[in-house]
C-alpha cells in the first residue's frame, strides 16, 4: 500500500513515468477501507438514482430485462469489504519470492524513470519513506566506478607521499630526492600518454599501475643514485654489477608481469600491459635521464680557496667537500662541525704551510676543515677502514693522500711531516701499540715537529654519555678499548722520548683533552 502511494506521488511529480504496485489489484486492509470510503463518498444517493434512470431507459430500448442490471446496482450501493489476502499462486506473477539468505519474503517492483528523475534524490526519498531498497544499475555502476577511482587515487597519493617521506629520510637532500622521483614521474607520464594514444580506458588494473611504479620503479633510481654516492664515477668497475643488478631486477619483473598481457582474461591482460609499460618506462627513465644529471652532481672533486677561521662560511666549505655523499657520511660531517669543540682549536696547533700526517683520519672531517682554513696545508692520512678511506680520498681531493693501514703497523717516510694528528683514536690502542705508534710518528717528524693528540680522559663527570656510547659501540663490535688518565698518557709520551708541551681540556664539561708534544 505504501509502495502504491509512493508510486502515485512520483508520477504526479514527474520523478516516475510509470510503475506497478500489487495494491492496485489486491489492496491491503487500510487501503481497502480507504477505497471503500472513497467509493461511498462518490456514489451519493442522487448520483445512484441518476445512474438507475439512465441504465433503465437504455435497457428498455435495447430489450434487456428490467432486473438484468440488479447485481450491478447492488455492487454500487453495497460494495462490501474486498478480500485482502493475496493468493499465493500469484506471488511469482507480481514479483514476490522468498529470500534464500534471510528466509524472508521480498517483492521486486519495476518503475520507469520520469523526466525529473534524479537517482540520488529518488534514493533519499525512498529511504526516507522506508519503502524498501532501490537498485539503479546505471547509477550503481557509476557510483562504483567513482568509488574505485577515488580509492585508487587516494592510494596513489598516499603511496607517493610515503615514498617522498622515505626518500627524504634516506637521502636527506632535496636534489637527490627529486632525482630519485624523476624516473617515476617519467614512467607515469609516458604510460598514461601511451594509453591515450592507443585509445585505451583507464581501468582498475591501470590505476594499480601508480602504486606499483611508485613501489618498484623507484628501486632502479635508488640503486643508481646510491652507487654514485659510493663510487662517484660511472666508469668505476664496481658500478658494473650494480647496473647489471638493476637490469636483471627490471627485466625479471617485466617478464613475470608481461605474461599476464597474453591472458585471455580482460582484467589480467590489462594489468599485464599496464605493468609492462610502467616498469619499462621507469627503467628507460633511469638509464637515460639519471646518468647525465648525476655526472653534473659528481664531477672531479675540487678544492675551494682557504677561508678565514671562526666564520660561518668555514663550516659550509667543509660540508661542501662531502656534498651528495652517502647520508650517514654527510650527517656525520655536519654534526661533527656543528657540535665538536675541536673547531677552531685545532688550527692553533697547525702551521699554515704544514705537511700533516693524520693517523686514524676516519672520514677526514678535521683534515678537510684544516684545508679550508689553510690553503697551503697538505695532508697524508692513515685509516684502517676501507669505506672511510674512500670517503676521505673524495673529500680531500688532490690536496691529500689517504692509505689504508692500522697503527702501529704502517711505514712512513722519515723526517717528512711537520705535524702528526692522533685525534680521538688512542683509546683503540693498547699501551704497547700506543708506544709503538708514537715512536713511528716521532720518526716521521721533521726536527721541531709536533704530535697533536686528542684523547678522552675519564673524569668524575656526572653523566659521561658520549664515552658510554663509545664504550657500548665498541663492546657490541667486541673491540677492546683503553681509556686512560692524563697521567698515564703523559707517562707513555715520555716513554716514547717525546716532550709534553701542552695538556689541557678541549671544552668545559667535556672529557676530551689535548696533548701536544715534540721531540726532545
Amino acid at each position: 500500500d505504501r509502495l502504491e502511494a509512493f508510486t502515485r506521488k512520483g508520477e504526479d511529480s514527474g520523478t516516475i513515468k510509470s510503475g506497478f504496485s500489487p495494491s492496485a489489484l489486491f489492496p491491503g486492509t487500510s487501503l481497502a477501507k480507504r477505497n471503500e470510503a472513497a467509493w461511498k463518498a462518490f456514489w451519493t444517493p442522487a448520483r445512484t438514482a441518476t445512474l438507475h434512470r439512465a441504465i433503465a431507459g437504455a435497457a428498455q430500448q435495447t430489450g434487456f430485462a428490467r432486473d438484468a442490471f440488479a447485481p450491478f446496482f447492488k455492487s454500487i450501493e453495497s460494495p462490501g469489504t474486498p478480500d485482502t489476502v493475496l493468493p499465493e499462486r500469484l506471488y511469482g506473477l507480481i514479483g514476490i519470492s522468498k529470500s534464500w539468505k534471510t528466509n524472508t519474503w521480498m517483492m521486486m517492483s519495476a518503475v520507469h524513470p520520469g523526466p525529473k528523475y534524479n537517482p540520488a534524490v529518488f534514493y533519499k526519498e525512498i529511504s526516507t519513506d522506508a519503502i524498501g531498497k532501490m537498485l539503479d544499475a546505471h547509477w550503481f555502476t557509476q557510483r562504483l566506478s567513482n568509488l574505485l577511482f577515488d580509492m585508487f587515487v587516494k592510494m596513489g597519493i598516499l603511496c607517493g607521499v610515503g615514498l617522498v617521506v622515505v626518500l627524504i629520510f634516506y637521502f636527506m637532500d632535496l636534489v637527490l630526492v627529486v632525482l630519485a622521483l624523476l624516473p617515476v614521474a617519467f614512467a607515469l607520464v609516458c604510460t598514461f600518454a601511451t594509453y591515450h594514444l592507443l585509445n585505451m580506458p583507464l581501468d582498475i588494473p591501470s590505476l594499480l599501475l601508480v602504486v606499483v611504479v611508485f613501489g618498484m620503479g623507484s628501486d632502479y633510481s635508488i640503486y643508481f643514485i646510491g652507487s654514485y654516492q659510493r663510487y662517484f664515477d660511472e666508469h668505476d668497475p664496481a658500478m658494473r654489477p650494480i647496473r647489471a643488478a638493476v637490469f636483471l631486477n627490471a627485466l625479471s619483473t617485466i617478464t613475470g608481469l608481461g605474461v599476464l598481457a597474453l591472458s585471455g582474461h580482460t582484467m589480467l591482460r590489462s594489468a599485464g600491459l599496464s605493468m609492462v609499460l610502467g616498469l619499462g618506462y621507469a627503467l628507460i627513465g633511469t638509464v637515460t635521464l639519471l646518468p647525465p644529471l648525476l655526472r653534473l652532481l659528481y664531477p672531479e672533486p675540487g678544492r675551494r680557496a682557504g677561508i678565514p677561521s671562526r666564520t660561518r662560511r668555514h663550516g659550509t666549505g667543509v660540508l661542501a667537500s662531502y656534498h651528495y655523499m652517502e647520508t650517514y657520511v654527510r650527517m656525520f660531517a655536519r654534526f661533527k662541525v656543528m657540535f665538536d669543540p675541536m673547531f677552531p682549536e685545532l688550527a692553533e696547533f697547525i702551521g699554515p704551510q704544514d705537511k700533516v700526517l693524520d693517523i686514524g683520519c676516519g672520514y677526514g672531517v678535521p683534515a678537510a676543515w684544516l684545508m679550508q682554513r689553510y690553503p697551503g696545508v697538505s695532508l697524508f692520512g692513515v685509516e684502517p677502514n676501507q669505506d672511510r678511506v674512500r670517503v676521505a680520498r673524495r673529500a680531500w681531493g688532490s690536496r691529500g693522500v689517504v692509505i689504508q693501514g692500522t697503527a702501529p703497523g704502517f711505514d712512513l717516510p722519515n723526517g717528512f711531516f711537520d705535524t702528526v694528528l692522533m685525534l680521538d683514536m688512542v683509546h683503540y690502542l693498547s699501551d704497547k701499540e700506543l708506544l709503538q705508534t708514537l715512536a713511528s710518528a716521532s720518526s716521521a717528524l721533521r726536527p721541531g715537529g709536533t704530535i697533536v693528540i686528542r684523547a678522552t680522559v675519564p673524569t668524575p663527570k656526572l653523566v659521561p654519555w658520549e664515552r658510554w656510547l663509545e664504550q657500548g659501540r665498541l663492546f657490541l663490535k667486541r673491540q677492546p678499548f683503553f681509556f686512560r688518565s692524563r697521567e698515564r698518557i703523559s707517562a707513555i709520551v715520555q716513554q716514547a722520548g717525546l716532550t709534553m708541551v701542552h695538556a689541557g681540556g678541549s671544552a668545559p664539561g667535556r672529557e676530551e683533552t689535548w696533548f701536544v708534544c715534540t721531540k726532545k
